[in-house]
């Protein structure tokens, strides 16, 4: 019931933001933009891979949701809507989505080849490193999943939406949906329960041991941690007990590995917009004061 009520409140705020940007209210309208943007930048990340990929998507999607404000009819949730446009979008840069493109095996045989290299740093800049290295794997994974695949598992483990909201988003329907996200579980649940040392303790894999490794190959920059210090918050820690077997990951345990991976901070657009929104044409268009 609570939560009922609090969705409800959250879609009036919405409809109220969304009425005075259309009536010229330009504090409005950065309030919608400050509100959703850190959704839409981490659903490009973890769909494209890369931070300057999503950080270049996310700002032409929320142009794309700007400019067509006007269009959205309140018989669905506004999430639902801004998530379809960014679906949308995703799904056009095909030459990304296919440059960012691995598979299972080739990933398992990276990871395989990689070299067990020790940290020699501080207890606290290991701890730093290695969730680091953790998003880093997490986001390899999702990249071995197809597009299709790859969106239902993030819209309902990461975003929490369930298969009705997930099939309005993809325009198919909740059956096709779920039967897209269960392959994902699956996929994703048989390379973690075959290589991860957080999953399985007899698998040979360890964040400590692969993080130097990826430092000397450039994929980490210990300067410049993206996916750890932009987050808004440290990820939790998995407990052993809690991962054990796939059997306890297939239930649920191993969803929270990728579900505490969220939600990622995005660069702030309002200053972009403030100056697009200075423009004599797009003041015609919106109406701003």
């Amino acid at each position: 019931m609570t939560s009922n009520l609090t969705k409800a409140k959250c879609h009036q705020e919405d409809f109220l933001l969304i009425e005075h940007s259309l009536n010229g209210d330009r504090v409005a309208l950065e309030n919608l933009i400050e509100k959703y943007q850190n959704y839409i930048f981490t659903l490009c990340l973890k769909m494209l891979g890369h931070y300057e990929d999503a950080e270049d998507a996310a700002q032409e999607i929320l142009v794309k949701v700007i400019t067509n404000l006007s269009t959205f009819k309140q018989n669905s949730s506004f999430k639902t809507w801004v998530f379809r446009i960014a679906k949308n979008h995703i799904y056009s840069m095909a030459n990304t989505l296919q440059r960012n493109k691995m598979n299972f095996e080739s990933y398992s045989q990276s990871i395989k080849n990689s070299p067990d290299i020790s940290l020699d740093c501080s207890e606290a800049r290991a701890s730093l490193l290695l969730e680091e290295t953790r998003c880093h794997c997490l986001m390899g994974m999702l990249m071995c999943l197809d597009e299709t695949q790859r969106f239902s598992f993030i819209l309902t483990e990461m975003f929490g939406l369930n298969s009705i909201q997930g099939a309005e988003i993809m325009e198919i329907t909740p059956a096709a949906y779920r039967k897209k996200l269960s392959r994902a579980r699956m996929k994703l649940g048989n390379f973690l329960n075959e290589n991860c040392g957080l999953i399985d303790p007899n698998n040979s894999c360890r964040c400590y041991n692969k993080t130097k490794g990826l430092i000397n190959l450039g994929l980490i920059n210990p300067d410049d941690l993206v996916l750890n210090q932009r987050s808004l918050s440290y990820l939790k820690e998995i407990t052993r007990t809690k991962v054990k077997k796939f059997s306890k990951w297939y239930d649920r345990s191993c969803y929270e590995f990728f579900a505490k991976d969220f939600l990622h901070q995005s660069p702030d657009f309002r200053n972009y917009f403030r100056s697009i929104l200075s423009s004599s044409e797009l003041k015609n268009i919106m109406k701003f004061n």
